[in-house]
């Protein structure tokens, strides 16, 4: 059996103020049971996932040393801000393209063919 090799993204952990200039590498070739089990609630489990996603981080604890989140373990460590920040980034970088910016039921302008201003869901 033909082993996939890890490919690696970084993934900025920066639109957080507090988690400012922190990344994570995450595997793109993570296998479907991976994502299955995140879904789950079992913390445990999620915290598994999570781990088998992460290659590397420059994430550190309070005192400046180095969080493994590779290891479900170095989850334990880290605030639920971070933990949400990092499944929001997952779920971006995992998600299908979004459509291009050009709709055919907006203009460029960003109204609608009859004047009225478009908006956007909050």
């Amino acid at each position: 059996m033909t082993r996939i090799a890890p490919r690696l993204k970084r993934v900025d952990i920066n639109h957080e103020s507090a988690f400012a200039g922190i990344w994570i590498d995450i595997d793109m070739n993570t296998p479907m049971s991976v994502f299955q089990d995140l879904a789950l609630a079992d913390q445990e489990t999620r915290k598994r996932a999570l781990a088998r996603l992460v290659r590397s981080t420059n994430y550190e604890d309070e005192n400046g040393n180095a969080v493994e989140l590779h290891s479900p373990d170095g989850w334990n460590q880290v605030p639920p801000d971070f933990w949400n920040a990092v499944a929001t980034h997952i779920v971006e970088v995992f998600s299908p393209p979004k459509a291009s910016s050009t709709d055919s039921s907006t203009g460029s302008s960003g109204t609608t063919p009859q004047g009225s201003p478009t908006t956007t869901p909050a």
